[in-house]
């Protein structure tokens, strides 16, 4: 009996690790985005033209800011000579997703019903939201996969 205990335990072991538990996830991710973060680079990509050369604008320097409090965010970012600026909620939303033979965190970020952002943290290891000084987020406009990402640095 107690042999099939120990199996038991050995076999819900690695499950348990897999699972995780994602409200400490979505705990650390939403304090780690909290600050000030500056954006450095953007690629906007508009697809492929006619003869099928990729057709992208890629821009860096100091594009912006993006200043996130506990439930608010200010964002003033400029992206092919367009200013976009503005204030409001924003929601951190992070599911469990198949990655290979494990599960990983995929990241959603809301911002004043303004945008709708994939989000990767520092360099998407484990618990890379946690204390994240670096993070990318990605928007897709439409079906065509055209999107626009954006770097930032915390400053």
């Amino acid at each position: 009996m107690r042999m099939i205990k120990l199996q038991l335990s050995l076999l819900l072991l690695p499950v348990l690790l897999l699972t995780g538990c994602s409200k400490d996830d979505l705990t650390q991710g939403q304090k780690s985005l909290e600050g000030e973060w500056s954006v450095n680079m953007i690629l906007t990509d508009y697809g492929v033209d006619g003869a099928g050369n990729p057709i992208f604008k890629r821009e860096t320097g100091a594009l912006g800011s993006l200043t996130f409090s506990q439930n608010q965010v200010n964002y003033f970012f400029t992206r092919n000579d367009t200013v976009y600026s503005g204030d409001g909620e924003w929601d951190l939303h992070v599911e469990k997703v198949n990655s290979g033979f494990t599960k990983a965190n995929k990241w959603t970020l809301v911002i004043a019903n303004d945008f709708i952002f994939d989000v990767i943290f520092d360099d998407e290891t484990s618990n890379s939201e946690k204390d994240a000084n670096a993070m990318e987020f990605t928007e897709y406009e439409n079906v065509n996969g055209n999107y626009f990402h954006m770097e930032l640095d915390k400053k």
